[in-house]
């Protein structure tokens, strides 16, 4: 894998950049949801789609290229999850 003059692979960039992203779209959620103002918020809440879409971007070609590989859930532990959401919203609407 080739190097730049600072020894970072492409892998370490890429994990660098996702980092970088995680923690804008944090700190954009954050101030979407203290903006005192909805024209500010909708400035905001449009900003934080695009670093979504960022984000993603970079999170797909890592995967993509074995940088960041998931395991895939199995079906009794998705549904156990559903669940366990399902009786939290319940109790929260009672």
């Amino acid at each position: 894998m080739p190097q730049n003059q600072m020894g970072f692979d492409d892998r370490i960039i890429a994990d660098d950049c996702l980092t970088s992203q995680k923690t804008a779209t944090s700190n954009y959620n954050i101030a979407c949801t203290e903006a005192a103002s909805e024209d500010l918020r909708n400035d905001l809440k449009s900003i934080l789609n695009d670093e979504l879409q960022n984000q993603a971007m970079i999170w797909n070609v890592m995967n993509r290229k074995g940088w960041y590989p998931v395991k895939q859930a199995n079906q009794q532990d998705i549904s156990a999850a559903q669940q366990k959401f399902r009786n939290m919203q319940n109790q929260i609407q009672q």
